[in-house]
């Protein structure tokens, strides 16, 4: 073999040697038909009957679904005798030739289907068949041995044969190449190809015949064969690059500084060994956030939004009584744990949150007060004022202005009255002669709610009898005759009992505890058939009302 061959030989078991650790990679035999085209056929097609077998070996990369790199290795021989040709010029001539051919090459493939064998991730999903088409560029070598006839050459051909005897050609030359196939699966691992292809090495001398035959044409020569191929180097099943037995995650990608693992979130931590797959986190946290920066791993953290305590598995709490501060009731007072955390003042088993008496202590059935609360004797289930000293016959309520009313029942728990006016004072006689003689005194002028002067000292006598017993409510009401539309009178009465309300406010009484409504002519003392009736009918009335007591008038 020339010594030129040697470097493809060394790069193809390079190529060999750096397959084995490929999943990408395979490598085969080859074996088929190798067969010239020159200056000995008289046809633009290789004779069938001139086949020599050639074998040889090869190593493909796949570069994607579609495509592939192809190194091989072909060895074989070229033949041809003009005694095979049925042009008699040639049967008379008598060329033959017998070479050795050598053949390494650098291919590039393209498969129609082969996207269909894939999927995204490179692993082969189903076996197919597909046609593919290939180019191709190496080194070939051929030594012929070359017949020259027997034959009574004129000396013109014995010239050029004299020339073909003594050329000085090169044997090993750069070789150019193109062909089809189709390829098939065997299985996930295997394939066959059937395969043909044209060569030129862009010599005459293929033959070792140029000058005595056609010079103006280069030699070809052809290789039909079959390839099977298997997938070489140890099985990766996921095509991440990372043999199955090192690959701790071999149906599922990932970068081999993680054994084969994919890593979701980024953190540097594979996704079998991380509890938060989708969370970039800490090694210390074996992947998982730590959100609030307590020392503790989010899955692990009970509170993963506040900061928190080791004790309480990272969850807050204010006032330090070792119940955290979602679970404590009292988060900001501190409490036993059987009380949620809440404190209990009076010692007696209930939580201040539920004891309506903190600072007393008494039974649960009692809300935790005690039984008298108020001291007084009788018993809370039977005292009206549990939380105020009172005697029995008052039912346990205290009567401050000792009328012998109880306060809760006394309108005027601070000032003494008769039970018929509701424990509050009654009105004298007089205060209550100043009122009825208000109705008759206060007058209006004619159609408005403008007092005339002669109205001031009765409505400053009522101002004063409202300064005396601040425990009534009063209502000024309005009253009209019937002369004159109905809206109208409403309107008028409404006025004139604001106008009095406004007075009496002047005078230093409360406006809370004043009120005005009208009525019109509605509620009449006296027929309004007549101009004595009609007087008497247009009134203003005081209303003096107790807490709880409802006007006369609605």
């Amino acid at each position: 073999m020339n010594l030129r061959i040697l470097p493809l030989c060394f790069l193809l078991l390079t190529f060999l040697h750096t397959s084995l650790a490929q999943k990408k990679w395979e490598g085969g035999v080859s074996v088929g038909l190798a067969n010239y085209i020159g200056d000995l056929v008289d046809t633009p097609f290789p004779r069938p009957e001139e086949s020599q077998l050639t074998y040889g070996l090869h190593v493909r990369r796949r570069l994607s679904p579609n495509t592939g790199l192809r190194l091989h290795y072909l060895r074989g021989t070229l033949a041809s005798d003009d005694f095979n040709s049925n042009d008699p010029a040639f049967r008379e001539r008598g060329f033959t030739f017998n070479a050795l051919l050598t053949e390494v090459a650098l291919g590039l493939d393209y498969e129609l289907r082969g996207h269909k064998r894939f999927n995204r991730e490179g692993r082969i999903v189903r076996n197919i068949w597909t046609p593919y088409g290939f180019v191709q560029g190496g080194l070939s070598t051929v030594r012929p041995e070359t017949g020259y006839g027997t034959g009574d050459f004129p000396p013109e051909m014995k010239d050029r044969i004299r020339a073909d005897r003594e050329a000085d050609f090169a044997t090993t030359r750069l070789a150019l190449g193109a062909g089809l196939g189709l390829r098939f699966d065997l299985d996930k691992r295997t394939t066959l190809s059937l395969e043909t292809g044209l060569r030129t090495s862009f010599s005459d001398y293929l033959d070792g015949i140029s000058q005595a035959a056609n010079a103006d044409d280069f030699d070809w020569y052809t290789f039909t064969g079959v390839h099977l191929s298997i997938d070489i180097g140890p099985p990766d099943f996921d095509a991440d690059g990372v043999p199955d037995r090192k690959d701790e995650c071999p149906q599922t990608r990932g970068p081999a500084e993680l054994n084969g693992c994919p890593d979701s979130d980024g953190d540097g931590i594979a996704n079998i060994h991380d509890p938060c797959p989708r969370q970039p986190g800490l090694p210390e946290h074996r992947g998982c956030p730590d959100t609030d920066g307590d020392g503790f791993a989010d899955p692990d953290d009970h509170c993963p939004d506040l900061p928190g305590t080791r004790l309480l598995f990272g969850c807050p709490d204010r006032d330090g009584d070792e119940v955290a501060d979602p679970d404590d009731r009292c988060p900001d007072t501190p409490g036993p744990h059987d009380l949620a955390g809440c404190p209990d003042t009076d010692g007696d088993g209930l939580s201040d949150a539920d004891d309506a008496c903190p600072e007393k202590a008494g039974p649960e059935a009692n809300g935790g007060c005690p039984m008298d609360r108020d001291g007084d004797g009788l018993p809370d289930g039977e005292d009206l004022c549990p939380d105020a000293a009172g005697p029995a016959r008052l039912d346990g309520c205290p009567d401050t202005d000792g009328d012998g009313i109880a306060d809760n029942a006394d309108a005027c728990p601070d000032r003494p009255g008769p039970a018929s006016n509701r424990g509050c004072p009654e009105l004298q006689a007089h205060e209550e002669d100043t009122l009825t003689r208000a109705i008759r005194a206060i007058r209006f002028r004619t159609g408005s709610a403008e007092l005339l002067p002669e109205s001031y000292p009765i409505l400053d006598q009522v101002a004063e009898v409202l300064r005396r017993h601040p425990e009534y409510r009063v209502v000024v009401h309005g009253f009209t005759d019937n002369t004159g539309s109905a809206a109208v009178n409403q309107r008028l009465s409404e006025a004139r009992a604001q106008t009095c309300v406004r007075y009496l406010v002047g005078k230093g009484i409360a406006p809370e505890r004043l009120e005005a409504k009208g009525w019109g002519k509605r509620y009449p003392v006296a027929t309004n058939a007549t101009v004595a009736g009609r007087r008497l009918n247009r009134r203003v009335e005081f209303e003096l009302l107790l807490p709880g007591m409802e006007s006369k008038y609605r």
